[in-house]
């Protein structure tokens, strides 16, 4: 089951679901400042973060229960401060505990960054394999040719 899980998260459409709300989660509430939307999108924006926390989280959580050294790991603290940092731009949460203005979202909005940053880091450690891959798939053809065969027999 917990292979599963794994394959689950690893697979191409949830990245880019992930990705899709690592983009929100990032720029939403700066697009949003940006433009001078009114107060009315305010709900709107609070609920699509919501959806944004619930996945992340959800993430974080399988990836703790699915995979033996990912809690403490550098990835399980960026997941963390990450999915923590969506909490300071959903206004229903932070009201209260967070003064306006304070900087602390802006500290862990680069944490969502750095998240991003790491897992395009590793498709792009698999991108960089490729070749390698190739040289081998030619290898085994080679070695399963006739010619090879003559010849080292």
């Amino acid at each position: 089951v917990r292979k599963r899980v794994v394959r689950g998260i690893e697979s191409r459409p949830a990245q880019v679901l992930f990705f899709v709300a690592l983009l929100l989660a990032l720029f939403l509430t700066d697009c949003i400042a940006l433009a001078s939307a009114p107060d009315a999108v305010d709900p709107a924006i609070n609920v699509t973060l919501c959806v944004v926390l619930f996945l992340f989280s959800s993430e974080f959580i399988a990836n703790c229960v699915c995979r033996d050294k990912y809690p403490a790991s550098f990835f399980f603290w960026m997941d963390l401060l990450g999915t923590f940092s969506i909490i300071a731009d959903v206004t229903w949460l932070s009201e209260g505990w967070l003064p306006d203005g304070a900087e602390i979202g802006t500290t862990l909005r680069v944490s969502r960054a750095a998240k991003i940053g790491a897992r395009y880091g590793r498709i792009t450690a698999v991108f960089k394999l490729m070749p390698v891959l190739k040289v081998f798939k030619y290898y085994n053809a080679v070695r399963d040719s006739d010619a090879f065969h003559r010849c080292f027999g």
